[in-house]
């Protein structure tokens, strides 16, 4: 009896060791990529699979180089506490996505992050270059590469294709639908240069006005390949009054000097044709001198002999000039 008593003690004894065993705690690895998301089963190895394991360090994703890491570990009534290091590295490049076709216009300025987007999961600051320039001076596709580089080192490349369309052709479309004909193949200007007074492509209609008949003229032009919109609209009516009116706009928003330098072109032209019966240098001049001192939204007048003149617009976007016959002559 005295052996079965001393077995039966040893059993008992070992099944009391053995539920009151410590929980053994193993780190799993010790690096780790930064930025990515990690779970405590992912970072530690519990001996009691049945434990509940919290985390006690915050926001590891945004560590970088050596940085502790600290464990709570319960079983039971039991709660054990461990810190491991880890060394945290940044392997991963940042990534671009294109956010949609890449289509501009000519001679637009292009801004590569209007067509895409770039993440890093651990830097803010990425560096992105356009490894080849955007010609928007040519239609058509032309292939581009995008570099991201993070403060890492980690870089990413991307092949992207853009098309340049001809906003001349675009416009000329708009233009027709409104009714307005479009200088299609011609430089306004070659017209200016040759000293022709010639109105191509030309629309005319007529309208009843008080019992009289007006006739008008419209037309619409670009100075070649520059944007510059071109524009005229003369009324005549039986009494050989004459109302001319003609604008230049700056659709693809070129420099101002630029823009001056058309604007002084096209209506210093404009203001010596031949319903203009006196002075036309003088007009030219005036108009010369006026569009490099105009303000915006700022009307400028001027008689010179049978014709007023007036000028108004914006000097970095439209300028209009009005030419009619001066009424208070005949008051």
């Amino acid at each position: 009896m005295k052996q079965k008593s001393i077995l039966l003690f040893l059993t008992l004894s070992t099944l009391l060791f053995n539920g009151c065993s410590s929980i053994s705690i193993e780190q799993k690895t010790t690096v780790l990529e930064s930025g990515n998301d990690y779970s405590a089963n992912d970072l530690i190895e519990v001996s009691d699979e049945n434990a509940n394991i919290n985390v006690l360090t915050s926001d590891i994703s945004s560590f970088i180089g050596e940085n502790d890491i600290s464990f709570e570990v319960k079983s039971g009534d039991k709660v054990i506490s461990k810190t491991f290091t880890y060394e945290f590295v940044d392997t991963t490049p940042p990534s671009i996505t294109q956010k949609e076709d890449i289509v501009v216009d000519k001679y637009s300025n292009f801004n590569i992050y209007d067509f895409i987007t770039v993440e890093d999961k651990v830097s803010e600051d990425v560096e992105v270059v356009l490894l080849n320039e955007v010609k928007t001076s040519i239609v058509g596709e032309q292939q581009i590469t995008i570099s991201a580089t993070d403060t890492s080192g980690n870089t990413s490349n991307l092949d992207l294709m853009v098309t340049v369309k001809n906003l001349t052709e675009i416009n000329n479309k708009i233009l027709a639908e409104k009714g307005l004909l479009p200088v299609e193949g011609l430089n306004p200007f070659d017209i200016v240069y040759n000293n022709e007074s010639y109105i191509p492509k030309t629309k005319e209609r007529y309208s009843e006005i008080n019992d009289e008949y007006v006739a008008i003229w419209e037309s619409s032009g670009y100075y070649g390949d520059t944007g510059a919109l071109l524009s005229y609209y003369l009324m005549a009516d039986p009494l050989d009054s004459i109302l001319a009116e003609f604008t230049i706009e700056n659709t693809l928003y070129s420099s101002e000097e630029d823009f001056k330098e058309w604007a002084k072109k096209y209506l210093g032209f404009n203001s010596t044709i031949s319903y203009n019966t006196s002075s036309p240098d003088e007009a030219r001049n005036w108009i010369i001198t006026t569009i490099d001192n105009m303000k915006p939204q700022q009307e400028y007048s001027k008689i010179f002999g049978d014709a007023k003149f007036n000028l108004y617009g914006t000097p970095d976007y439209i300028i209009t000039l009005e030419i009619s016959a001066d009424t208070s002559m005949y008051d």
